[in-house]
């Protein structure tokens, strides 16, 4: 099944009941934690967003957030093991995979490539803020324009396999915030 457009949002103690739903386009989904709803299924969601106020979730089954906004906000987990690729597809927007809180985590443990179309004229942000932590260690070469932030004390962003970092992007690493970067010997 797929869902086209609007807003998924299971929080409250609230209740969806669609095992079925596989694909999601064009959807913000807000999950709390408190809420019932079937993801193991979920393999897409494409050009949406997904944010995390509570709770951990992992998506197993998801391999495709092409297009997508990922956020995780205070003591929230969200783990995407299977998605290896991600494209920014819509032109002139601004996509971002955001950890903010302590106590946050967002990762994408298999993330190898982050690429943009052709015309694509926006940027994708890697943010941790105020103590969360973005894990996205599978990387080898970003694309451009990449923009990496970690503000805050605590606040890291775990680039452990980029080797380089290409022209066109931003990378802010301040208030006590961390770049984790061993393998990074060209900008």
């Amino acid at each position: 099944a797929n869902l086209g457009g609007g807003a998924l949002t299971v929080t409250g103690s609230g209740a969806v009941t669609d095992p079925k739903l596989t694909s999601l386009n064009g959807v913000d989904v807000t999950l709390d934690g408190t809420g019932t709803i079937a993801t193991n299924q979920w393999t897409t969601l494409a050009g949406g967003s997904l944010t995390i106020k509570g709770g951990t979730y992992t998506f197993p089954a998801m391999t495709d957030v092409d297009g997508s906004s990922l956020y995780t906000q205070a003591s929230s987990r969200l783990t995407l093991p299977a998605v290896i690729g991600y494209a920014a597809t819509s032109n002139f927007a601004t996509t971002t995979f955001q950890a903010s809180g302590a106590g946050s985590v967002l990762s994408l443990p298999a993330l190898a490539a982050i690429t943009l179309n052709a015309t694509y004229a926006g940027a994708v942000q890697l943010q941790a803020l105020s103590g969360g932590d973005l894990e996205v260690p599978a990387p080898t070469q970003n694309a451009d324009p990449v923009q990496v932030q970690a503000t805050g004390a605590g606040s890291i962003v775990n680039l452990s396999g980029l080797g380089s970092f290409n022209g066109g992007g931003a990378l802010s690493v301040t208030t006590g915030g961390t770049v984790t970067g061993p393998k990074l010997t060209s900008l």
